[in-house]
């Protein structure tokens, strides 16, 4: 008997829920590493700083302060995180350029224009693609010489990109069509841009159902990716890459599944090749 089809909706918003967790992702510097003595972030400290990419939140909260710029503020579990529709919840942060750009959902900072997604230079707060982005932003990473965003929208900027899209400090600029469905995570493995997220993300371009797809610099392929369930994690170690969520296949109500996929197949633990559902 055949199952009947789970409403793309309660995928999403069940999505949402479990990315709240998210584990922290590999090889990503602590937003410590940015942190004055009064927790603010200074321009000195970032004109100091050689690193470019994205950062791991993990312990910390980011409050943006109209005048202080991002406070980082040291936190737990989910005290940063709220479900209320007027809650400002930074989700993503990176380093660009010398700016440190934060992304999530919220309103214009002080007097920039740009939602969801704003840029501080260590003295003052800048827009990002003048309006930001129409929907939250989950996740940031840089990709040859561009930093991604992604998340669950559909406008960066005044242009359509569909839930991702390149910035290069002036300008958002699509990849292809975009994806299909929300993305949670960004990361770079084999010298590919890796989103995941919502199951079917990547249906234009082939495979009805994944949660995995990566962008080579010109065009979005699976190259043996493909892989059926919400992924709200993916990260890179050493050549191996590994996803987080919830995959077909696999006992419903478990969250922490992980597999890893060594380039051929993917499989429950690393070093093995047992081919998983796809």
């Amino acid at each position: 008997m055949s199952r009947a089809p789970i409403p793309s909706l309660v995928l999403t918003l069940f999505a949402l829920l479990l990315f709240a967790t998210a584990a922290p992702a590999a090889n990503q510097p602590s937003i410590e590493i940015l942190r004055s003595s009064d927790n603010t972030v200074s321009r000195s400290v970032l004109s100091g700083s050689s690193y470019e990419g994205s950062l791991d939140l993990t312990g910390f909260h980011l409050r943006l302060s109209p005048t202080e710029g991002p406070v980082i503020v040291r936190t737990s579990g989910y005290d940063s995180y709220s479900l209320a529709p007027d809650a400002a919840v930074v989700q993503a942060a990176a380093l660009y350029q010398g700016v440190l750009i934060v992304a999530g959902r919220f309103s214009p900072v002080a007097s920039t224009r740009s939602s969801n997604i704003v840029g501080w230079d260590g003295e003052r707060w800048v827009s990002i693609g003048r309006f930001g982005t129409n929907g939250p932003v989950f996740a940031l990473t840089v990709f040859e010489h561009n930093l991604i965003v992604a998340g669950d929208f559909a406008t960066a900027g005044n242009d359509l990109v569909n839930h991702i899209a390149a910035w290069d400090g002036q300008y958002f600029s699509p990849l292809s069509q975009g994806l299909q469905g929300p993305v949670f995570s960004l990361a770079v493995h084999r010298h590919r841009l890796i989103a995941a997220g919502l199951n079917g993300l990547g249906r234009a371009y082939g495979t009805g159902q994944s949660g995995v797809i990566a962008w080579n610099g010109s065009k979005w392929l699976f190259d043996g990716m493909e892989i059926q369930g919400i992924v709200r994690e993916v990260a890179t170690s050493g050549d191996q890459l590994s996803v987080t969520g919830q995959f077909f296949g696999f006992p419903i109500g478990r969250p922490d599944t992980t597999l890893y996929f060594d380039g051929a197949a993917w499989s429950t633990s690393t070093g093995t090749h047992a081919v998983m559902p796809r």
